[in-house]
C-alpha cells in the first residue's frame, strides 16, 4: 500500500502540473483572442457607422445646411422676383401698344411654365453634371434671356424667343436645384427650411417690383431690364456655387420611373398641379395694368405687387412652420 501511496502522492503535482500547463494555456490563448481582437477593432468599427452619419447629418442641419438653405433662397430671389415682375414690364410694352395684353401675357406665362414643363429633362441633366453645375448653367441662361430681351422690346417673336425660351430653361434649371437641394441637409424641420427658400421669391418680387418700376422710369424699359441682368448674374452665379449637396448623397436625383403614368392617382395629381399652377402668376401679370386702368400710378402698381408678395413669403414661412408642426416633416 506505501508503493500505491507513493504512486498517488507523485500523481498530484503531475496533475497540478498538467492543471497549471492548462491555466497558462487558457491565458495565453485570452492574450491572444486579445490581442487578435485589438487588431481587428478597426475592421469591426463599421458597425456604428449610421450613428456617425446621424451625428454628421445633425452637423449638417446646424451648420452648412443653412448656408445651403441661403443659397437656395437668394436664387429664387432673383429668379421668381423677376418672373413676378414681369407684370411690371408687359405694362410699359402695352402703353407702347407692341401687343394685346393676352399675346404679351402668354409671354411671362411660357417663361413660367417651361420649370413645371421640363422638370423630368432638367433632373436628367442634374444627374449628369450635377446640381451645382446644372444652377450656375441656369444662371448663366436666366440673364442671357433677360438681356436679350432688352433688344427685343419692339419684336412680340424675339420676346417669344429670348423672355419666353432663353430665360425659361435657365429659370427651370435654378428652379429645380434651389427647390431640392436644400431640404436635403435636413432629416427634421425640412418645411421650415424649405420656407425661408420660397419665402425668398416672394422678397424678391417685392424689392424687384419697386426697383425696376424706379429704374424704367429713369433709364427707359430696355436700359432698366439690362441693369437688372447684371444684378441678376452678380448674385445667381456665386451663389450657385454654394448648392451642394451633403457628402455621401452623390448627386441625389432619381430616375424617371415610366410606371407612374400608369397610375390613375399620379395621372389625377400631374392634372391637379398643371391645373393649380394656371392662376398663380394672374395677380403679378395684371395688377399693374389693373390698377393703371382705373387711373391710378404705376408706382401703386409696383407697391401692390410688392405687398402681394411680401404676404406670399410670409405665407411660405408659415406653411413651412405648420408643415413641420403638424407633420413633424
Amino acid at each position: 500500500m506505501s508503493s500505491t501511496q507513493t504512486i498517488t502522492a507523485v500523481r498530484p503535482p503531475a496533475a497540478s502540473l498538467r492543471s497549471g500547463n492548462a491555466i497558462q494555456l487558457d491565458r495565453l490563448g485570452r492574450r491572444n483572442s486579445s490581442d487578435h481582437s485589438q487588431h481587428t477593432l478597426p475592421h469591426l468599427e463599421r458597425g456604428p457607422a449610421p450613428n456617425r452619419q446621424n451625428s454628421a447629418g445633425d452637423h449638417w442641419s446646424k451648420m452648412e445646411g443653412w448656408l445651403v438653405v441661403s443659397a437656395g433662397s437668394a436664387l429664387f430671389f432673383v429668379y421668381l422676383g423677376l418672373v413676378y415682375s414681369y407684370g411690371i414690364v408687359q405694362l410699359h410694352l402695352v402703353e407702347a401698344r407692341l401687343a394685346s395684353v393676352s399675346t404679351l401675357s402668354f409671354v411671362g406665362s411660357l417663361a413660367a411654365a417651361i420649370a413645371p414643363l421640363t422638370g423630368m429633362i432638367v433632373t436628367h441633366v442634374i444627374g449628369r453634371v450635377g446640381h451645382r453645375t446644372t444652377a450656375v448653367t441656369g444662371s448663366f441662361l436666366l440673364g442671357l434671356g433677360e438681356f436679350t430681351a432688352g433688344w427685343s422690346t419692339k419684336s412680340v417673336p424675339a420676346l417669344f424667343i429670348t423672355w419666353g425660351a432663353v430665360f425659361g430653361v435657365g429659370a427651370a434649371f435654378l428652379f429645380i436645384t434651389a427647390a431640392t437641394v436644400p431640404s436635403l441637409w435636413f432629416k427634421r424641420k425640412r418645411g421650415l427650411a424649405r420656407g425661408p427658400v420660397y419665402a425668398g421669391a416672394g422678397i424678391g418680387s417685392a424689392l424687384i417690383a419697386v426697383v425696376l418700376e424706379k429704374l424704367i422710369d429713369s433709364l427707359g424699359l430696355e436700359t432698366a431690364m439690362k441693369v437688372m441682368v447684371v444684378s441678376a448674374w452678380a448674385i445667381c452665379l456665386p451663389v450657385a456655387w454654394f448648392l451642394k449637396v451633403p457628402p455621401g448623397q452623390g448627386r441625389a436625383v432619381s430616375r424617371v420611373q415610366g410606371r407612374l403614368f400608369q397610375s390613375l392617382k399620379f395621372l389625377l395629381m400631374l392634372v391637379m398641379g398643371a391645373i393649380a399652377t394656371f392662376p398663380l402668376f394672374v395677380p403679378p401679370f395684371l395688377l399693374p395694368l389693373y390698377v393703371s386702368s382705373v387711373g391710378l400710378s404705376k408706382q401703386t402698381g409696383a407697391a401692390l405687387v410688392a405687398c402681394w408678395s411680401i404676404a406670399s413669403a410670409m405665407g411660405r414661412i408659415g406653411m413651412g412652420f405648420g408643415a413641420d408642426a403638424l407633420f413633424g416633416r
